[in-house]
């Protein structure tokens, strides 16, 4: 069964990637960015079609984003490690499933454009809160979830007021998905996933700003970090 959830986090991850790349992903099928050759079924097999092509067009060679295959990596990693959550129930796996898809979107938002849609970041926040306080409201204790409420709002309150006080130097959107992955999985272990994130950008990037490779001036995007904390903090405990 994990199998299965990897592949279908693999298709989702490339599904979102190709929505959040084309704005008119609706329209027709898919089809090479460069040359418009129209991609069949077995153009579209989730990382096996990127090796085999070795990433390129089979028409025109041009090269596929190597985002693709990260995008269906990752999630289909990320949907993996949550197929572990059912055993703590239907709602504790939802919870953590619905923080995966779209902690995966801001990062290929972030990847792509250095920023992420209003419309994601507060979609997120709303179904995340939506099943946590759902999942209380299961177990019959009404005054929790209202304190449940309460307690979040506030947080979010304050992180909106030091938002807009160190605005030069932390996107206000950063603040939202600390806020999602606050609701998934609690205050320690969202420090620990910070903390991951943290340590993995500093191996990620560090040698590549002493090789300068990247300015240090150049914006880092932080979702696809926070995704890989995610996951890691995910696959070391239960949060339900």
């Amino acid at each position: 069964m994990i199998a299965l959830f990897f592949v279908i986090g693999c298709i989702f991850g490339s599904f979102m990637n190709v929505v959040l790349s084309r704005k008119d992903w609706y329209k027709g099928r898919s089809r090479c960015d460069t040359c418009g050759y129209i991609l069949k079924w077995y153009d579209l097999i989730p990382i096996i079609s990127f090796c085999a092509l070795r990433g390129k067009c089979r028409k025109c060679h041009s090269k596929i984003g190597v985002l693709h295959l990260a995008s269906e990596i990752y999630m289909g990693c990320g949907f993996a490690v949550v197929y572990g959550y059912f055993q703590y129930g239907v709602m504790a796996a939802m919870i953590q499933i619905a923080a995966i898809i779209f902690l995966g979107i801001y990062a290929i938002s972030d990847i792509k454009e250095y920023a992420v849609s209003t419309l994601y970041l507060y979609s997120g926040l709303i179904t995340v809160a939506l099943l946590r306080i759902a999942k209380i409201l299961m177990t019959g204790d009404i005054q929790k979830a209202v304190l449940f409420i309460i307690a979040y709002a506030l947080v979010y309150a304050g992180f909106v007021l030091i938002a807009k006080k160190v605005q030069n130097h932390i996107g206000e959107g950063d603040f939202d998905i600390f806020m999602l992955i606050l609701l998934a999985v609690g205050f320690f272990n969202a420090l620990l996933c910070t903390t991951i994130a943290s340590v993995v950008g500093t191996i990620l990037y560090l040698p590549l700003v002493i090789s300068k490779k990247h300015e240090r001036t150049k914006q880092i995007p932080l979702a696809p970090l926070l995704y890989i904390g995610y996951v890691i903090t995910l696959v070391g405990g239960s949060f339900i």
